[in-house]
Order: C-alpha cells, then structure tokens, then sequence
C-alpha cells in the first residue's frame, strides 16, 4: 500500500495589511462527521494539516476568544491527492460579527494528472457503470473499447499494462497480464456508486507513488456521514431496446440482456466517532457465446457446422457445442466501510472489498468456433485495506497503511469441463 488517499489543507493568514499573521488560532471543521481540528498558523501565516478525508463541505474559522476575528469560510471541497489553499483575512476583535463567505481556492499538485469528484462522475453517462467511462472525458486518456479484453486504457499514450490501479491505497492490478483494462479483474472491480473520487497521476513525482511505468489511478471510496444516507437502483437493457442498423448495415446484434441492481447506505455507528458505508451491486446478463454471426463469416453456413457437429459426434463421440450458443454470465461487487474518528488528531479507516465474476471469451472471432473451443474466466478479488491518519503537531504528521489483496482466477471450458480437445476443420 503506497499511494495517496486523503487531502490536505493549507491555510494563508494575513492581517488587514496582507502581512502574516502568526498565532492565530484556525479551526477546520469537517461538516459531515463534525470532526475539527485547531491549528495555529506559524511565522508566515500558515496553518496546515493532511490526511484529511476527501471531498466536504468543510469549513474554516477563527477561534473565537482570542485577539483575532474572520469570517466563516465555508463550502470548501478537497480533492484526492491534492493540498487545498485557503486565504484567511482576520481583523482585530472590536466586536463580534458573524460573516460567512464562500472559498476561492487554489491547489497544489504532485506532477501532471487529472481529478474527477463524485459531482463530475454523476455527470458523466456509463452505459457499462464503470469508473473508465469518467476517465475517458479527458483528453490525456484513451479508452480503446474495440479491442478484446478491454476496454484498453493508454495514459498520454503510454501501454496499458503499464498502468496500475489502486483502491483505497491497495493495488488491484492485473498481475498476470491478459486484462486490457489496467484493473484485476475483466469487469470493473468496483461499483461506480461507491467511489468518492478518482484521480489520475501520468508522470508523479511523489516518493509515495511506485510499482508502474505509466499511470496510475487513484481511486478513494465514500464514507458515511452523520445522516443517514443511501440509494437503490436498477438499470436493464435487450436488444428490443438497440439499434440493428448503422447506415444501412446489418450490425449482426443478437439477443441479449443485462440487468443491474444494488443498493449503496451509509450513516452514523456512534455519531461525530464512528461511521460505515456499504455497497453491493449484482450484474447478471444473458448473450451469445459468438461475437460474429455465420452470416459475417466467410465461406462458412449453417450446414457446414451441423455436418461438422455430426462427424465429431458420430466418429470421435465428441459433442463440440453449438455455433449460436447462449452463455450467462453474473457479476457481484461488495464494499464494506467503516471510519473511525479516534478524536480531533487521529482517524481510522477500514475497507473490504469483494469482486466476483465470470465473462466468456470468444477468442477468434474471424471464425466459425462452436461452443468447446470458447471459455468462461471466473474471477474472484478480495482487498483488506486499514489506513491510520495522525497529526502530532501542526508541522509533524503520519499515515499507517496497510493493505492485501487476493485473486483467485480460473478459466472454465464453456460445455462440460471434464472434456478437453481441440479440432482444426479447413476448407
């Protein structure tokens, strides 16, 4: 476990002459949970702290009782990765008057990247309900979908195996090298509804970011809050409900379905200490084992096939399956959180995560191949994740993470497993 998953904050004081102001007193309140932290601003002005969770609303003040009064700056929203920049104008107290003011921010960042809050993932259309759909609307990133094993995913063009993944601080990368879509499994290991932000990192120079070559991305979970909070949703689509013709060509679309559901909730354990979020999601579909149908493949029919079949099973008692064959695939996500606000100073997170699934694989297309020569990868991905966050002093901070992850991945003939042969027939 290596990479970033929290924010920081820096707050510039200054006086009514724009000079530092030093020992003025700063509160930073975490709206949600309720959560402050005072820092006292040094001999150039600055207050600052890290391991702040992501997102907001926040909120930074003055304390009041001492020689210094500010307005309330509220509004202020933190991305992954990346330190927030606040101006603080006080005045002395002459008397008190309360004045809220909304934060124009500024930002520090750790090399060339992009960051992509939960407003901007809302905002952008998945029909496939995954994270790369969001990554695709920057122009740094290219989403390849045409490839098998994709979508393939180039980070200001470098390859996609050289990325790498990581959830809540662990990688989930694909360690043995067939996946196209830089993550550990063939479909996204984790539910779009359960991710707090994501952040792309092409060239960072951060000594916490390691172990790849092109990019990395960053992806940080949402947490609950002291309201009670959560969602249902179902989508579902066949092929009644898709377009069969582009310009006056056949697109060969055969029947199919997919279905999604799940159901995202998260709240207070014991309010302003303890929190949790829970996520699951279920993807079942039902579609044809071949990519291609006869009709798009040259120099082969339907009777071609059955006389095939025929021989195989007469001759060598083989049953090779059929060409058009319907597989059903499923697809479940679970996502368990819980964050711990040990006080003011010290904050705790634990995540686990589940992915299993299975997709059958067509691998040559261009041909007529029945239903043996085709096979399922059924995949299963469990992550633990437990990150420590403390500030000892307003200049001395440290993060504790420790991560694991586990994929069990087998490839399933499509027809019975115990049977194993393969046949090249030419014409």
């Amino acid at each position: 476990v290596a990479q970033n998953t929290s924010s920081s904050l820096r707050v510039i004081v200054t006086d009514a002459n724009g000079a530092a102001a030093s020992g003025v007193r700063v509160n930073v309140t975490h709206v949600p949970t309720g959560r402050s932290q005072v820092l006292a601003s040094n001999t150039q002005g600055i207050a600052a702290t890290r391991g702040l969770a992501v997102g907001g609303p926040y909120e930074v003040s003055v304390v009041s009782g001492g020689e210094y009064a500010a307005d309330v700056i509220q509004n202020i929203y933190l991305e992954l990765d990346k330190t927030a920049v606040i101006d603080l104008a006080v005045r002395p107290v002459i008397e008190e008057i309360m004045v809220t003011a909304v934060a124009p921010t500024g930002e520090v960042a750790v090399g060339v990247g992009s960051a992509f809050d939960r407003s901007t993932i809302d905002s952008t259309p998945s029909l496939s309900r995954d994270f790369i759909s969001t990554l695709a609307t920057d122009p740094k990133i290219l989403v390849d979908n045409s490839v098998a094993r994709g979508p393939a995913l180039s980070l200001a063009g470098g390859n996609f195996r050289y990325n790498s993944v990581t959830i809540d601080g662990v990688a989930q990368n694909d360690n043995f090298g067939l996946s196209k879509n830089a993550s550990a499994t063939q479909r996204t290991p984790i539910s779009i509804d359960a991710i707090e932000a994501v952040n792309v990192n092409i060239a960072p120079f951060d000594v916490t970011y390691g172990n790849f070559i092109g990019g990395n991305i960053n992806i940080v979970t949402k947490s609950g809050t002291n309201d009670f909070e959560g969602s249902v949703y179902a989508f579902s689509t066949d092929d009644s409900l898709t377009g069969d013709e582009s310009a006056g060509a056949d697109l060969a679309i055969q029947d199919f379905s997919e279905d999604y559901y799940g159901f995202t909730l998260g709240g207070p354990v014991i309010r302003d200490k303890l929190f949790f979020f829970v996520n699951y999601e279920k993807f079942e579909t039902d579609r044809p084992s071949n990519t291609q149908t006869l009709n798009n493949i040259a120099g082969v029919t339907q009777a071609d096939v059955d006389r095939v079949t025929n021989v195989l099973q007469t001759v060598y008692n083989f049953d090779p399956g059929e060409f058009d064959a319907i597989d059903t695939d499923e697809d479940e996500k679970i996502l368990v959180k819980l964050d711990w606000y040990v006080n003011d100073d010290h904050r705790a997170a634990l995540t686990y995560q589940e992915a299993d699934g299975d997709v059958i694989f067509d691998d040559f297309p261009e041909i007529a191949v029945l239903q043996s020569n085709r096979y399922n990868i059924n995949e299963k991905l469990d992550a633990y994740s437990l990150q420590l966050f403390s500030n000892w002093t307003d200049n001395f901070s440290t993060e504790i993470k420790i991560g694991s992850k586990n994929v069990e991945n087998r490839q399933i003939s499509a027809v019975d497993p115990g049977t194993s042969a393969d046949f090249l027939i030419t014409t």
